[in-house]
């Protein structure tokens, strides 16, 4: 009778350390799986879903943005925490360019000069929006939004948490020569350099728009002549006009 082949113990006992340490890695993929999940979970829980913004966005498929939007003390509270991705309500009207609903979430406590999660400054992403869709004939309601977040207090010369770009920046980078009118008729300082230290007029010369170029030159001569007229007019300079006056006829003998 034929003797039966065995395989060496060692074999066998190697097989099976192979094959609980796959059980082992199995096992701890599977707790790592849980943990994830876990943790997605607890964030679904910790975050709801903002109910707020999601009848903004229901405003705009339903055609209803020409009415007030009905805002809720407790969905404001709730919603002041932001959405998952960071946006907040009266960011979310931006986009869909709801005017009413910018309105009333003003008029409901929503301030105009908070940089918000997402990095979003409300002013520098409505400039930028108005800058991108009006060149293409895009018919919106952007452009009362701005004039809305400007005439409720909207600082001109702030910036936002995104590039650390102040609304002109936007709208010279856009080349649109309504917002950047807009933007200095309301004071916004042609002083305040890109976060790289390029200049706004010299951002634009390089972007080569002649409409905005000029209007910028135009603003910056006229801000000079000021400059010099109210330091001519001040004590001091008066003071210096004198001294120069008496040091001219000294220095002519």
């Amino acid at each position: 009778m034929a003797k039966r082949s065995r395989r060496p113990a060692h074999h066998e006992s190697h097989l099976a350390m192979v094959a609980r340490s796959v059980r082992i890695i199995s096992m701890g993929l599977s707790a790592v799986l849980a943990v994830i999940v876990l943790g997605c979970d607890h964030q679904q829980q910790a975050k709801p879903p903002c109910l707020l913004c999601d009848r903004i966005e229901e405003r705009s498929s339903d055609h209803a943005q020409h009415q007030p939007l009905i805002v809720h003390q407790d969905e404001l509270t709730e919603c002041n925490r932001g959405r998952w991705s960071g946006a907040h309500p009266i960011n979310v009207a931006i986009v869909f360019q709801d005017t009413e609903a910018v309105r009333s979430l003003i008029r409901a406590g929503v301030p105009v000069d908070k940089v918000y999660d997402s990095g979003e400054l409300p002013i520098c992403e409505a400039v930028e929006l108005w800058g991108r869709v009006e060149p293409h004939g895009m018919e919106s309601g952007i452009k009362d939004i701005v004039s809305i977040l400007i005439e409720s207090g909207a600082d001109v010369d702030r910036r936002d948490g995104l590039q650390f770009y102040a609304p002109l920046h936007y709208a010279v980078e856009c080349g649109h020569f309504a917002s950047v009118k807009l933007l200095i008729e309301h004071g916004a300082s042609l002083d305040l350099d890109y976060p790289n230290g390029t200049t706004i007029l010299g951002r634009a010369e390089s972007l080569g728009n002649s409409q905005v170029i000029e209007l910028i030159r135009r603003h910056s001569t006229a801000d000079d002549t000021r400059s010099e007229s109210s330091e001519a007019d001040s004590p001091v300079g008066n003071l210096s006009n004198e001294q120069n006056s008496r040091i001219a006829p000294i220095a002519t003998n």
